[in-house]
């Protein structure tokens, strides 16, 4: 159960303030950091009409215009969609053999051939991952585990402790600096200069002599260090560091199934005594692109329209599932949480009592966030936040109350895999250099999970309204049949569509854990509330409009209050007795 605290979640929300930065310093360019920020106009949440063609069926159901909860026939397919698995979770049969709830998927219809001219290159292909047959083998080169031991290149507290010298020195342990190669020069910018929002992250540019074999080839000249906050907890170090640091760490790009940045450095120092202050550093290479390879990167606040960019995204993230398709956790995966007994940088837990608390993060974000919106004299003049979800909160807490249970069980109901857990727009990054055309980044929340988690929230959350309407079905199958290509097999179209449909609840689940923080910086006056807001507090509030908006309509669209009416009611008491 990978529970991150308001605080580390709301980093992972912030809207991107790093990649205009970065391609100014790797390409010189003076960015204007007096530009007024604008409000985009808002994105319209009125469902849209049918066409004809869509009201006479020959295309499949218009899931917009469908009124009604359907109940179809289960798939009969290996790992068993029983009735039993679905009285577990608390679907309630209607009829007989009628299981599954919610409208059923669009009829099959093949995504259109991807144009090169539509993401302006051609992508590399995307071959499949075969799992090393050892867990030497999964390691990436100079391999040593973060056992937080002291270690010849000691672990640097930030920005004062990065020195050429010790550059040298750690590159030289990864093997990507020669024995009479060295750092001749190094350049430093912070991220978010100014505002404090993004102070552990420093940008890196260096120059490296000229050795035997050239003048480091296997070096990249622009890179990214990241350093753990001082402000956060042991725990909450744990739970968002010490997860991308094993990922980064512990798998290599090819074994691991997800293009990633390599990491030229993976340092970690639990501290002296029992209190002593954890440490994490990590030295990556720069997603963002030069002059001479660009990138592209799709900002929350303006979403992304292109369906073939988001094609190319689906690919990359079928092969990263297909990966790691019902892996258990132990080996490779045991530092990574599992949603129903945590483990990883949090202690084991017993289900009943992971599933108790995943419940009460439903109880009290639906209590706090409409504090966020509230019209109360005491928050006159102090501006609303997330009245998007008013109606939709109005509706569902009354069918969500007895159904806490059956609903956290199907949110993470098999298959699961291990899934990015932050698979927003602004953490991949799509550029013909890649393999599949894109990479990710930010790995702070990866954990074990059902994998249409990543599917809609980089859809739902990620595509303007009327573009995810349009496009969600052809990439939903497109996303499947990358599955199948990538040896997934027992899992049918129609069952990653339910999956997709009702783990649209992600990123508005996401908000609940981070609603009652909301709530008392509203209550203050402070951040986003305050009568005098900074420049990133603003982009953090538009950003919040625009992904607000798509979120509230694609759960209205897809009827996910009548999936949750549907399931069977439990007792009031949240806390079960373990088996």
């Amino acid at each position: 159960m990978s529970i991150a605290s308001d605080q580390a979640v709301h980093r992972s929300q912030r809207p991107d303030i790093i990649t205009d930065q970065v391609r100014a310093f790797f390409q010189s360019e003076v960015p204007d950091s007096q530009m007024a920020v604008e409000a985009p106009a808002p994105e319209s949440a009125e469902p849209k009409a049918p066409t004809a063609k869509e009201a006479n069926g020959s295309s499949g159901l218009d899931v917009v215009s469908h009124t009604a909860v359907t109940l179809q026939q289960p798939v009969s397919m290996a790992g068993a969609l029983e009735p039993s698995y679905y009285e577990s979770v608390g679907l309630t049969p209607v009829g007989p053999v009628s299981w599954r709830v919610g409208p059923p998927p669009p009829q099959p219809v093949p995504p259109p051939p991807l144009l090169a001219e539509s993401i302006g290159f051609t992508p590399k292909p995307l071959h499949k991952c075969v799992p090393p047959s050892n867990l030497e083998d999964m390691r990436p080169p100079s391999f040593r585990p973060l056992d937080g031991k002291k270690h010849e290149v000691p672990v640097p507290s930030g920005t004062a402790d990065l020195t050429k010298e010790w550059c040298t020195k750690a590159f030289r342990f990864k093997g990507a600096l020669g024995a009479d190669e060295k750092v001749t020069k190094l350049i430093m910018k912070p991220l978010g200069e100014g505002e404090g929002e993004f102070s552990e992250l420093v940008l890196l540019a260096i120059e490296v002599n000229d050795g035997a074999k050239g003048a480091a080839p296997r070096l990249a000249r622009h890179l990214v260090a990241k350093f753990s906050p001082p402000d956060l907890s042991a725990v909450e170090l744990a739970q968002v560091f010490g997860t991308e640091a094993h990922f980064y760490n512990d798998t290599s790009v090819e074994a691991g199934g997800l293009n990633r940045p390599e990491a030229l450095y993976v340092g970690y120092c639990k501290g002296s005594g029992c209190c002593g202050k954890r440490q994490y550093c990590i030295i990556m290479e720069s997603a963002a692109g030069t002059r001479e390879a660009p990138t592209v990167c799709y900002k929350r606040v303006d979403g992304c329209n292109s369906p073939h960019h988001m094609r190319l995204a689906m690919r990359s993230l079928a092969r990263f599932h297909a990966r790691w398709w019902q892996h258990p956790q132990a080996s490779v995966l045991k530092h990574y949480s599992h949603p129903f007994t945590a483990g990883g940088p949090l202690p084991k837990f017993p289900s009943c009592i992971a599933i108790t608390a995943w419940m009460l993060m439903f109880k009290n974000g639906l209590k706090a966030l409409p504090h966020c919106f509230s019209t109360h004299p005491k928050y006159d003049g102090v501006p609303k936040f997330a009245s998007e979800y008013a109606q939709f909160i109005m509706e569902l807490r009354p069918v969500l109350r007895r159904r806490r249970l059956a609903a956290v069980r199907e949110m993470f109901r098999e298959p699961l895999t291990l899934v990015h857990g932050d698979a927003h727009l602004e953490n991949v990054f799509f550029s013909p250099e890649y393999e599949g055309g894109c990479t990710w980044i930010d790995f702070g929340l990866t954990m074990l999970g059902q994998p249409l988690g990543d599917v809609s929230t980089i859809i739902a959350g990620g595509m303007p309204v009327e573009a995810r309407r349009e496009h969600e079905h052809v990439l939903v199958r497109c996303y499947h049949e990358a599955l199948l290509e990538f040896g997934v097999t027992g899992y049918d179209f129609e069952r990653c569509w339910q999956d997709y449909t009702y783990q649209i609840i992600k990123p508005f689940f996401q908000l609940l854990i981070m609603a009652p923080g909301f709530a008392k910086e509203r209550k203050l006056r402070k951040n986003m509330f305050s009568p005098n807001p900074s420049v990133g507090s603003q982009k953090l509030a538009l950003m919040y409009q625009q992904l607000n908006t798509r979120i509230s309509t694609a759960l209205t669209d897809h009827k996910w209050k009548d999936r949750i009416g549907a399931m069977k009611m439990t007792a009031g008491k949240y806390f079960r007795p373990c088996q």
